[in-house]
């Protein structure tokens, strides 16, 4: 008589991501944490197919041998977005940033009224009135 293994079906629990896996683990600061890893790829890709030691790397980012190793196995922690920006720019590389509000903000957004000054004008009249040469009266 043979025997047949019961092999059992586990049926795993599929979440879709929401686009940044540090937030899907709830890791603190995990925009910051993509911001990151999107910087470190980016100084990888440039990186790997240079044909520089790992020596010559640091003295063109200003950094020791032992942080470019860090660097070239994608451990980002060590150094902050505004470091691997500058790591960037010192591999010839344009840095832009955008600031734009979320998408789910945009379709809330209102308009923010206009403050009002002590005379009842608002800002934009104020300001005008200044860089017209009109200054400020008292």
């Amino acid at each position: 008589m043979s025997r047949l293994k019961k092999t059992r079906s586990r049926v795993g629990r599929i979440t879709e991501s929401s686009g940044n896996v540090f937030a899907d683990m709830a890791l603190p600061n995990s925009e910051q944490e993509l911001i990151k890893a999107q910087l470190t790829l980016q100084i990888y890709s440039l990186l790997k197919d240079s044909g520089m030691t790992q020596v010559e790397i640091g003295k063109i980012l200003g950094v020791p041998q032992p942080q470019v190793s860090l660097l070239l196995r994608n451990r980002s922690g060590n150094f902050s977005v505004g470091r691997l920006m500058e790591f960037l720019t010192a591999l010839r590389q344009d840095v832009e940033s955008t600031v734009r509000p979320t998408l789910g903000a945009r379709a809330r957004r209102k308009q923010i009224p206009r403050a009002k000054t002590a005379l009842g004008n608002d800002n934009r009249a104020a300001s005008q009135r200044y860089a017209d040469g009109g200054g400020c009266s008292r």
